[in-house]
């Protein structure tokens, strides 16, 4: 009975001082699967916006083409920000970007 109790104890003492296991928390894994989402839609984008003419027929600059370079430059940053947010364990402001 001595011998089992003092393996008890430290058996117990093992598992007190042993490092913690790292188990993924379920918002790690669906803010994965959403951020790789979004990044699959940035990269169509990204050949939609190339694929216009930086001029229009008349030779003016394509205003178009500028506003979506602008937003999709906005949405390139906030993306890069969630991705370093989810990397520094900060799922609350990952998820909010």
């Amino acid at each position: 009975m001595k011998g089992s109790a003092i393996i008890g104890w430290i058996g117990g003492l093992c598992l007190m001082l042993a490092p913690p296991l790292h188990a993924l928390p379920a918002d790690v894994t669906g803010l994965t699967v959403a951020l790789e989402k979004h990044r699959q839609d940035i990269e169509f984008l990204n050949i939609c916006i190339s694929n216009l003419p930086e001029t229009t027929r008349d030779g003016e600059p394509n205003a178009l083409r500028d506003e979506l370079v602008s937003v999709f430059g906005q949405a390139l940053q906030r993306e890069y920000h969630a991705h370093l947010w989810l990397v520094r364990n900060d799922y609350g402001h990952a998820h909010a970007e």
